[in-house]
């Protein structure tokens, strides 16, 4: 993601977000993509630092999964980040973020991610 692209994708100035990467259909990531994922972050982490309420990682991949958790012990993000197996669980502590930090989540619907039915 380029800075100016996440600045676009941003509601409202300081309205809280939430982020949400689906990884599920990834494959393995190799040494030239976590690089270029810890620059993104580098890069978006002013933008988002005040305004993130939380990032859940989804990915059925369980490799994937403890290597994520593994990184993030590393560096601690200056949002909280989560990683999952399902969609389900991700929406689910989102939406209970929002309310822990005091803020009314957004309307948005359990099962979104499955598109229109």
């Amino acid at each position: 993601l380029k800075t100016d692209r996440v600045r676009r994708l941003l509601p409202r100035p300081h309205e809280p977000v939430a982020l949400l990467a689906d990884l599920r259909g990834a494959g393995q990531v190799d040494a030239r993509g976590r690089k270029r994922t810890s620059e993104t972050f580098a890069r978006i982490e002013p933008l988002l630092r005040e305004r993130a309420v939380a990032h859940a990682i989804v990915s059925h991949s369980g490799l994937m999964r403890a290597a994520l958790t593994a990184v993030l012990w590393l560096k601690t993000p200056a949002w909280p980040i989560e990683v999952f197996a399902s969609m389900e669980d991700a929406h689910a502590w989102l939406m209970a973020s929002f309310e822990k930090r005091g803020r009314t989540p957004p309307p948005v619907a359990p099962g979104w991610w499955n598109g229109p039915r």
